[in-house]
């Protein structure tokens, strides 16, 4: 048990760098026509987490949670026509909804996004700043690697993008904080509901 607990320590640790792996193969895959690679990637990577840490209902949940969210307001975005996702980017799901590999982006923030929603527990201005951060370095990366294409003015794009990350990201937080907290007593500490 206790090598597990060093493992699982590990791993979490780790994450951004686990986080940040999946993101570069999912750009990459969308990029060179193979947008399902993200996917693949993913699923082992989740899978070696989910085998190793506890909590993992709650984790799959708010997963599962921003897959939807982000589903829904990138499927919006394409509609509106805010930006087009390149040809070689999608794979099973029609123009203009959000292809497989932008799930994939959102699916694994919710993934990670898991192990901080409690250590933002409060600090509302700093999730919105950091959907704020992430819509800019998003959308300016996908432009420049040629999976999206934003619509003309590029900067009212981008703009509309960052607007709807700065209000999406705090709702993420606070169901993460939400699923987090279920069933948990009033009395516990943070450091007692993270263990």
């Amino acid at each position: 048990m206790n090598d597990r607990k060093k493992a699982s320590g590990w791993l979490l640790k780790s994450s951004p760098l686990f986080f940040f792996f999946i993101v570069f193969m999912t750009y990459g895959g969308a990029r060179h026509g193979v947008p399902w690679r993200g996917l693949v990637v993913m699923l082992i990577v989740h899978a070696l987490y989910i085998s190793l840490i506890p909590e993992k209902g709650r984790r799959l949940l708010l997963m599962l949670s921003a897959g939807v969210i982000g589903f829904l307001l990138d499927s919006m975005m394409g509609v509106a026509g805010v930006y087009v996702v390149a040809e070689p980017g999608r794979w099973l799901v029609p123009a203009p909804l959000c292809p497989e590999w932008i799930l994939v982006l959102w699916l694994n923030f919710g993934f990670f996004l898991y192990g901080y929603v409690m250590q933002m527990y409060g600090r509302l201005k700093y999730t919105t700043l950091l959907g704020l951060v992430f819509a800019l370095l998003i959308y300016s990366n996908a432009t420049r690697m040629g999976t999206i294409v934003l619509r003309s003015p590029a900067l009212l794009s981008i703009a509309i993008g960052a607007v709807a990350w700065a209000l999406i990201v705090p709702c993420l937080y606070w169901i993460g904080q939400k699923i987090t907290m279920f069933g948990v007593a009033e009395s516990s500490t943070t450091e007692e509901i993270l263990q």
